[in-house]
């Protein structure tokens, strides 16, 4: 989204209010505010800000950054109230770059209709006093934009598109003079003074809501911050269209209708969520595409749609995409309501076609009837909502629904007098809605060379040579636009004009080996500066830096080889837990002596499932197994070979070893007479003597 605040930098806004801030410095509070809320969204980085003032000439246009906005903030921060109150060309001079960067990025579909899937939403935010309009030629009455030639101005009959929206904010607050004090008379209000001050909000205010926007007036700073923080939050892609009652027997009453009921239904906000926007359908244009055709007629800032009030069936195939838009709340809702007749919301559906220009019929009449869509309740009556659909969908649907009774085989290749049919309907159409029938006959599994290739939405070869040579010049003139942002920023705050210019030229998420380059040779010199500024401080303090480290570990005596560890013993833990082994409580039992020494390096509360299996007995557990079991051996008189070790589970789910003899069933041979060691042997010695016996004596079984 781009969002553009046209900052009023005129004298009066140096004025001083509650609090000792002055306009200016509240709406520049306000502005970077909006800012902060908007971040919270990670969706929202890409937003692109734009900042315009009342200064006269090019000078005005004062930024147009991307993320992360610092050539922004800081013209932002930079403005002076020194000028006169010319809103009027400020805001041309705010829609004049937009529809530049529109007609240099291709987003306007000239000529092919309004492409809801094809959108740049934008949001000018106007922050003023609402004072007298002031100019070199005096007072003005009213707001109005300057009328000039500008390159694609024949295009359009509006300077704002229907994807852009006003909304300004008055800043009525209580002013003080020199000393603190109110500047109003004693014995009077605030808000009685506030309403004493000459405004223009009137025709401010119906510049907003032909946009489809809002003015509001504040009459302190934390009623501006809440409602840019409001503002920021319901922010969203959106569109803005006009409706018309067609004349209908069904609906007598909506005949004549009275004046603000009519102005009521005019510029609707037609809100556009992704979840329900499959991006087929285009709104047609007012006019019929000429193949001879060398300049296109001028389009309206905003579609005019009308809806006739009776009832239909539209009958949708199963599978066929349609792009819904919900309508905000008009006298829409009521007029269907009222038609309801008991029946449900949901059914009810009043066809939407093109309104007539200047009271007659398009194509010489009948072809404004042709509808491209519907209007229906949805939530239960709550909303309204625009389906679109292929121009004059009820003859494509008849024709369908002849298909889906003919067998498989004629579906694929349909008789010569459906396709005829069909040619005539596609014959009858505007050209750019055969490349999304040619995608939805993809999606209902019909063959795709029923609806004919048509190149550039059928616009002419001299209209696409046109548009394209518009296209060309303004990429020309947005770049002199982002060169001369960028030399006023670099001369107010140097470092910030050539990073902001460069990515406003470059696309989001593309980068040229120039700027690469650059980018390095700037990374490279920082490098410089800080080495150099280093050593300009270690110099100061008349040592270098690693003399510095190695005289402070020398008087601290400290031991600094045990910070030069290699990296594969640095995980060793065991061996420093093992370092640091507490002693032995012989108070405490086995189990406690365990869970006190546990190891908590990791998970504190793992268990060792081997430690509790026995499977990590270490070799001093074996030796010791093997020692006791020669003693039981030779104290119950079996001689022979090692016992053979067993592993048995008991109550606990642990293994305990068990000894047996080479042959379970084999007699037990007679023990031999071991001489009986002296008293004065070692245990080693005895344990010598007893393996040299066993070794000695035969197996049993003559082996």
């Amino acid at each position: 989204m781009i969002v553009v605040f046209v900052l009023d930098t005129s004298v009066s806004m140096n004025q001083r209010a509650t609090g000792g801030l002055a306009l200016l410095d509240c709406a520049k509070s306000a502005a970077e505010h909006f800012i902060k809320v908007r971040q919270r969204d990670p969706a929202n980085r890409g937003d692109t800000y734009a900042l315009v003032t009342c200064e006269e000439g090019s000078a005005a246009m004062k930024a147009f950054d991307r993320h992360p906005w610092a050539g922004f903030l800081a013209a932002l921060k930079g403005a002076a109230a020194l000028d006169l109150t010319r809103l009027g060309p400020a805001l041309k001079r705010a829609l004049d770059a937009l529809h530049l960067h529109r007609l240099a990025g291709g987003t306007d579909a000239w000529g092919v209709g309004y492409q809801p899937a094809s959108l740049e939403p934008t949001a000018l935010l106007l922050l003023s006093d609402g004072t007298e309009l002031t100019s070199h030629e005096g007072v003005d009455q009213a707001l109005q934009l300057p009328t000039g030639p500008m390159l694609g101005s024949e295009l359009v009959a509006a300077p704002y598109r229907w994807d852009q929206r006003l909304f300004a904010a008055l800043l009525r607050m209580p002013a003080l003079d020199a000393a603190g004090a109110p500047a109003y008379a004693l014995g009077s209000s605030a808000a009685a003074a506030a309403a004493e001050v000459p405004a223009a909000d009137s025709s401010v205010a119906a510049l907003c809501e032909k946009t489809g926007g809002r003015c509001y007036s504040v009459g302190s700073l934390r009623a501006l911050l809440a409602c840019m923080e409001g503002l920021a939050q319901r922010l969203a892609p959106a569109l803005v269209a006009s409706f018309l009652a067609l004349p209908c027997p069904d609906a007598p009453q909506l005949a004549q209708l009275p004046d603000a009921t009519v102005a009521a239904c005019q510029h609707k906000v037609l809100a556009v969520r992704q979840a329900n926007l499959a991006g087929f359908w285009p709104i047609p244009e007012a006019f019929r595409l000429d193949p001879g055709l060398t300049v296109l007629p001028p389009r309206a800032a905003q579609p005019r749609l009308a809806f006739l009030p009776q009832a239909v069936e539209p009958g949708v195939p199963a599978n066929f995409p349609v792009d819904v838009l919900e309508v905000e709340p008009s006298p829409i809702n009521g007029f269907m309501l009222g038609a309801l007749r008991g029946g449900l919301p949901e059914a009810l559906a009043w066809p939407v076609c093109t309104a007539p220009t200047g009271g007659a019929a398009l194509d010489g009449g009948g072809a404004a009837r042709e509808p491209f869509g519907f209007l229906r309740l949805s939530r239960g009556g709550a909303a309204v909502n625009l389906h679109l659909l292929p121009f004059n969908y009820p003859v494509l649907f008849r024709l369908l629904d002849q298909l889906a009774a003919m067998p498989l085989s004629a579906r694929m290749a349909p008789p010569p007098l459906w396709r005829s049919e069909l040619e005539r309907y596609l014959g009858s159409i505007p050209p750019y809605y055969c490349a999304p029938l040619k995608m939805a006959f993809k999606r209902l599994g019909l063959p795709a060379h029923l609806a004919p290739d048509v190149r550039d939405g059928g616009l002419g070869f001299a209209l696409t040579a046109f548009l394209r040579r518009l296209q060309h010049q303004a990429k020309q003139e947005v770049d002199c636009m982002h060169a001369a942002i960028a030399a006023t920023l670099e001369a107010d705050a140097p470092g910030l004009g050539a990073g902001s210019a460069a990515s406003l030229r470059t696309p989001r998420g593309a980068a040229s080996m120039n700027d690469l380059a650059e980018g390095a040779a700037g990374v490279a010199e920082l490098l410089q500066q800080d080495a150099a500024l280093a050593a300009r401080l270690f110099a100061a303090a008349g040592r270098r830096p690693r003399d510095a480290v190695r005289q402070a570990a020398a008087s601290a005596k400290v031991d600094t080889a045990r910070f030069s560890v290699p990296v594969a013993r640095m995980g060793d833990y065991l061996e420093a837990a093992a370092r640091y082994a507490p002693l032995r409580d012989p108070s405490l039992d086995d189990d406690e002596r365990a869970r006190l020494n546990r190891n908590a390096f990791g998970n504190p509360f793992l268990r060792d499932k081997r430690a509790a299996s026995g499977a990590n007995a270490g070799p001093v557990d074996e030796a010791a197994d093997e020692a006791r079991a020669l003693d039981q051996g030779f104290a119950g008189g079996s001689p022979g070979l090692l016992p053979r070790r067993t592993r048995h589970r008991g109550s606990r789910g642990a293994l305990r070893a068990s000894t047996a003899g080479p042959h379970a069933g084999a007699p037990a041979a007679p023990p031999a007479p071991i001489p009986a060691p002296q008293a004065d042997e070692n245990d080693a010695a005895l344990l010598d003597a007893r393996w040299a016996e066993m070794l000695r004596q035969p197996a049993p079984g003559g082996r």
